[in-house]
């Protein structure tokens, strides 16, 4: 059976980053999670140096 997998985005990363690289250890660039507005209450309790999972793909 066959099953139907839908991703909606909550959000994007922002950086400054010019091209991907080629793994995630071999660049220094910092970026930022920017979550839409009407999904920042349901995060509310996240706080700097948690660790989360972020789900993405390129587009």
């Amino acid at each position: 059976m066959a099953m139907e997998i839908k991703l909606k985005p909550i959000g994007y990363v922002k950086t400054d980053a010019k091209k991907i690289p080629r793994h995630h250890t071999v660049s220094d660039v910092k970026g930022q999670i920017i979550i839409n507005e009407e999904y920042k209450e349901g995060l509310k309790d996240i706080k700097p140096g948690d660790r989360i999972v972020v789900i993405f793909y390129f587009d």
